[in-house]
């Protein structure tokens, strides 16, 4: 027992990227070295992160991070000409921000509403949200110049006012009348000074331009490039083979081009473009912890940094049918190296509001698959694996989950 937990103490302390931002030339991004407990903040050249070459360490906030208590860094804030370090206090989760000369700037924000930067590189401090409220700060160009905003998401609701920021960067509504509320359930997302809105099957946004999307649940959207008529977009979707997340590249009034679909067991933790059209993407996975990887803004073409195939996990899809005839899917995971005849078994089964159970990046599961375990995911009806028909065939029957697991 022992050494299994060892195992998963050392599968918690893999490396971890985060998706770099540009800022006058230089990527910045956290990084956390294999081992170490916290990320830091680390500068480097396209080519050096390419290859996966963290580059430099910014001593000096570095220095800072490791001598105050309870606090991780976990986000940049950039524009075009500053970087500001985003940190997490570990024991109230409120956030403060930290400059690049190593000083505490803002201090004990609300997770719910985060702080930002603005294009012309002003720190931005929301208000505190209402109770169930969830607001961001974004910029919308309106009449050929930027305007603030304040965004408001609570109940399904989303709604975009027009705001101004005062001397200490307090963000302030300027008005009541809202720019844009979403309607029926539509979904919108905030792209650097772009906000879209999933509708018909294409995503808009208020310049007018369509793009049409994929079935499926958009996880993340790029803001476009100026010299480029494209976004890229990744998209959870469903089909009889189970889930699985895709990266395309959107045109306006054109089919889709798909870019790379990600293997079982890989998860996608960071998602951004820089101002050259590059897609920078963060990959992770629980017995190699997180990779870069990135989409050329011309060629579409994906580079990943990860080659090796050291303690690797095999994952097999297989399917059951149950007493009702319906198949129900279930992921076997295990280490060819390590399993044996006799191997325990695992099961894990979660058949409710609409969440899907599948393998995550997470340490459990490296140090079961080492120690010769075979974990098995079981995707039952009223998980979404298969979306709204899993969820209405789910609701027929009572304790279906429990059923079908057995």
């Amino acid at each position: 027992m022992s050494n299994f937990l060892g195992e998963i103490r050392r599968f918690s302390r893999l490396k971890q990227w985060s998706a770099p931002v540009l800022v006058e030339g230089q990527y910045f991004h956290l990084f956390r070295p294999e081992g170490m407990f916290a990320s830091e903040l680390w500068q480097g050249q396209e080519e050096q992160l390419l290859a996966g070459d963290p580059g430099e360490l910014v001593a000096q906030v570095n220095s800072t991070l490791a001598s105050l208590p309870n606090q991780r860094a976990v986000g940049l804030l950039a524009s075009e000409h500053r970087v500001l370090i985003c940190l997490r206090n570990t024991a109230d989760e409120r956030l403060s921000v930290m400059n690049m000369a190593g000083e505490i700037i803002a201090a004990a924000l609300s997770p719910l509403a985060p702080p930002a930067l603005s294009s012309a590189g002003e720190l931005v401090l929301l208000p505190p949200p209402a109770r169930g409220e969830r607001l961001r700060y974004t910029e919308v160009r309106v009449d050929g110049t930027l305007q603030p905003c304040l965004v408001r998401m609570s109940g399904g609701e989303t709604t975009i006012i027009e705001a101004e920021v005062d001397a200490t960067g307090q963000l302030r509504a300027r008005t009541q009348e809202p720019l844009l509320v979403s309607k029926n359930g539509e979904k919108i997302w905030l792209a650097g000074e772009k906000i879209f809105s999933v509708s018909g099957g294409s995503l808009l946004n208020l310049a007018g331009f369509s793009y049409p999307v994929p079935d499926g649940k958009i996880l993340a959207v790029s803001a476009p490039c100026a010299s480029n008529s494209h976004i890229f977009i990744a998209v959870r979707q469903c089909d009889e083979t189970g889930p699985s997340t895709r990266i395309l590249a959107l045109f306006p009034g054109r089919n889709p081009q798909l870019i790379t679909e990600l293997p079982t067991g890989v998860k996608l933790r960071g998602f951004s473009a820089d101002e050259s059209g590059r897609l920078w993407l963060t990959l992770a996975e629980a017995s190699r912890g997180s990779n870069l990887a990135s989409v050329d803004s011309e060629s579409l073409e994906l580079q990943s940094q990860c080659t090796d195939t050291e303690g690797e996990i095999i994952y097999e899809q297989h399917t059951v049918r149950s007493d009702d005839g319906q198949s129900i899917p279930y992921i076997l995971a295990f280490s060819p190296e390590h399993r044996r005849d006799n191997s325990p078994l695992l099961l894990t089964v979660y058949g409710g509001f609409g969440i899907e159970n599948a393998p995550d990046a997470e340490p459990t599961l490296p140090a079961w698959a080492k120690a010769g375990g075979i974990m098995v995911f079981a995707q039952v009806r009223c998980g979404s694996e298969k979306e709204k028909t899993g969820i209405e065939r789910g609701k027929e029957h009572q304790r279906c989950a429990l059923s079908m697991m057995f």
